[in-house]
């Protein structure tokens, strides 16, 4: 990721007030967020790839994504998209398989 003016965030952001409810837990603290103009990007450094979603401030949730661990990719658009900043980053409630079926664990 360049230099260019990308905004790195915590989910945990202090003293960060807003009526939107988490719709799926949040992130766990080793996913870091970036936020740029054009793009919202995550890092994971957690062990174990995740799938993960944007929650933005107007409670607008974006698609889940598969981030494997050590991986930085892009799952939402920017704060100049339809939706504004980002509220914070959501593990997906349950893994779907192609089919649309959640597999029993």
């Amino acid at each position: 990721m360049g230099a260019g003016g990308a905004l790195l965030l915590s989910f945990m952001a202090a003293g960060q007030a807003s009526a939107v409810a988490p719709a799926t837990d949040p992130a766990p603290s080793c996913v870091t967020v970036y936020e740029s103009w054009r793009y919202t990007q995550v890092e994971n450094a957690c062990a174990e790839t995740m799938s993960l979603q944007v929650v933005y401030q107007d409670g607008a949730e974006g698609p889940c994504h598969t981030v494997r661990s050590g991986d930085v990719t892009t799952i939402g658009e920017g704060y100049l998209g339809l939706h504004g900043h980002v509220h914070h980053v959501a593990v997906c409630a349950a893994p779907v398989s192609a089919t649309g079926v959640a597999p029993v664990g």
